[in-house]
């Protein structure tokens, strides 16, 4: 297995299915918040610095960053929102893309519109101003999918889509692109030349060794490195209590 990733101990519950709508409220029991558990947002920092490092170390010159996973419901988006926003909190800008045209989350995440996003973009319906959402939070933009694409194969491999990339590379310091499970579709397949690497998320409970397996394998066909490993929802009781408030915030100025 190639680099691996500081493991993210997700205390937030699984995202529930609900039909996107226009201003849907936000999800700060997944996205990062000021009230998020300490041990939640040090292992979102964790991740950062170990993909940081990563990408530092990795010959390509690309700050773009695919996330993905083996099959649905092992909270691919909710690792992409969350990793945009620690880098985004170092001061930089970070573009937010939600390349997954089939079952788009970050516009449900984030509460926000989703009539334009990605898929206008590519067929030139509208300009990148008119279709991304600036400043979702301090740093971090967010470009939503646009809908349910009914092509979205086809969407993501036209030379527009690959167009895209220089653009919002030359625009962000970080791009992290949210897309489909690479076991059911190829779509986050399509791109991941394009860009540093992968970050595959792996959940505790759901995700098996022969999936991770054969996503692993899927990506390393492409010859396109894999940043790292996450793993989510780990159940780390002793870690978690031990962080409590009290016993260490002398050291780490938790309160």
């Amino acid at each position: 297995m190639a680099n691996t990733a500081n493991t993210a101990n997700t205390a937030n519950k699984q995202m529930k299915k609900k039909t996107p709508v226009k201003g849907d409220k936000f999800r700060e029991d997944v996205v990062l918040n000021e009230d998020s558990p300490f041990v939640y947002r040090e292992a979102y920092k964790s991740l950062r610095a170990s993909i940081m490092f990563a990408m530092a170390g990795s010959n390509r010159r690309s700050n773009s960053v695919v996330v993905t996973s083996s099959y649905p419901d092992e909270w691919k988006s909710s690792t992409s929102s969350n990793l945009a926003l620690v880098l985004a909190e170092l001061g930089g800008r970070v573009l937010l893309v939600d390349a997954d045209l089939r079952n788009p989350t970050q516009h449900i995440l984030f509460g926000l519109p989703n009539a334009k996003g990605l898929a206008q973009l590519i067929i030139g319906v509208n300009s990148f101003e008119e279709a991304v959402n600036r400043n979702v939070a301090g740093g971090l933009d967010v470009l939503t999918s646009g809908g349910v694409a009914p092509n979205p194969s086809e969407l993501l491999s036209t030379e527009n889509m690959a167009n895209l990339f220089p653009f919002f590379e030359k625009e962000y310091d970080y791009v992290i692109i949210d897309t489909p499970p690479v076991n059911v579709v190829s779509d986050a397949l399509m791109f991941v030349d394009m860009t540093c690497g992968v970050v595959l998320t792996v959940r505790e409970g759901v995700s098996t060794y022969d999936e991770v397996a054969g996503a692993l394998k899927k990506i390393e066909m492409t010859k396109s490195p894999v940043l790292g490993v996450v793993l989510v929802d780990a159940k780390f009781e002793h870690g978690i209590t031990s962080y409590k408030k009290g016993r260490y915030s002398k050291y780490y100025e938790y309160n």
